[in-house]
């Protein structure tokens, strides 16, 4: 019985170190997001964009969701982006741009 002891000990305490590695997994996505949005909000004025995390169970899974907000604060879904895909800054504006121009205008 002390093997079994010792076993489910060791697989707590690899549990505890998984549970930090996905908190600070999570903060670093958070920090991100807010990140890209920041960026992208400093190079269009005529709306404001707001980036959400959609998380999953597993983190390679994660996606970046791209919203508009107008003025009266409706959101819009405009598009995701996995976490895994390469970042491409002006694609991403020209899906922004192109729904404000086709959608909200």
């Amino acid at each position: 019985m002390t093997d079994l002891k010792q076993k489910l000990s060791k697989m707590s305490k690899f549990a505890e170190k998984l549970d930090d590695q996905a908190i600070d997994f999570v903060r670093q996505i958070e920090d991100l997001a807010q990140e890209i949005e920041d960026h992208l909000n400093r190079r269009r004025k005529k709306y404001q964009v707001e980036v959400r995390i959609d998380g999953a169970l597993e983190f390679s899974y994660y996606q970046l969701d791209f919203f508009i907000v107008t003025k009266d604060s409706s959101l819009h879904y405009v598009c995701s982006m996995s976490i895994d895909h390469e970042f491409d800054e002006n694609e991403i504006l020209k899906l922004l741009d192109d729904y404000f121009k086709e959608e909200l205008n």
